[in-house]
């Protein structure tokens, strides 16, 4: 599916102990400040979003001004800029079809749906200096995959220590 004429991005906030959330409901308030304008700056520019039903739930009102696409086994009808896709190499190919340029913006259940069709040319991963513990993981523990990419970019955000790394595909 990814080719010359699409681009698609993913975009992760990670605890220094590899979590996404604290749980499948919560709308991330423990990421820097630049990460989230740095967020907020790329999916201006992104075509449409690609998220996991919780994480559409926990970021609703920010995410239905915008193509959004939801990646879900539990179907609902499209309303307004908001489309439901099963998670389905066909159906998610046929949903991305009309965009340019797709932002992947978890949970752990569409990373792990984008990864294992090596579907991701670009990942920017942030890793934030907080440990929280408990919560979710970056990745579901079942994946059973190995991907590989290059390191492209590496910056530090903040004064704090808030990292960006940045990957493409190999």
């Amino acid at each position: 599916m990814s080719n010359h004429a699409k681009t698609i991005t993913a975009y992760a906030a990670l605890s220094l102990d590899g979590r996404i959330a604290s749980t499948s409901h919560e709308f991330v308030r423990w990421t820097s400040r630049e990460d989230w304008d740095f967020f907020q700056s790329e999916l201006s520019q992104a075509d449409v979003v690609v998220v996991g039903a919780h994480t559409f739930l926990a970021a609703k009102e920010r995410l239905e001004h915008r193509n959004t696409i939801v990646l879900s086994r539990n179907m609902h009808d499209a309303y307004g800029t908001v489309a439901y896709c099963r998670p389905e190499i066909g159906a998610i190919t046929h949903a991305l079809a009309p965009y340019r340029t797709v932002a992947v913006i978890g949970g752990s259940f569409v990373y792990r749906f984008f990864l294992e069709r090596a579907l991701i040319d670009v990942f920017h991963i942030t890793i934030e200096p907080v440990v929280l513990g408990s919560g979710i993981h970056f990745l579901a523990a079942d994946a059973h995959c190995e991907w590989y990419f290059a390191h492209a970019t590496s910056k530090q955000l903040n004064a704090r220590g808030t990292v960006m790394i940045t990957y493409t595909r190999t």
